[in-house]
């Protein structure tokens, strides 16, 4: 059987997969999803082009 990472080194590999910026953006309890993504942006920048953006939803009781 074929095996593309055989034949390939890793990097090679890697120039075929699609690239994604991934970003978790952590939701502070009382906070939108949006006003909590200006807040990751504003630390950090680099996330700005992100194609997916998971958010975590703080659901701990503690302020």
């Amino acid at each position: 059987m074929y095996c593309l990472t055989e034949a390939h080194p890793a990097r090679e590999v890697n120039r075929y997969l699609p690239q994604f910026r991934v970003a978790v953006v952590l939701v502070k309890a009382g906070e939108t999803e949006e006003r909590a993504w200006r807040r990751h942006v504003r630390e950090h920048p680099q996330d700005r082009t992100a194609e997916v953006r998971i958010f975590h939803i703080d659901t701990s009781d503690s302020p």
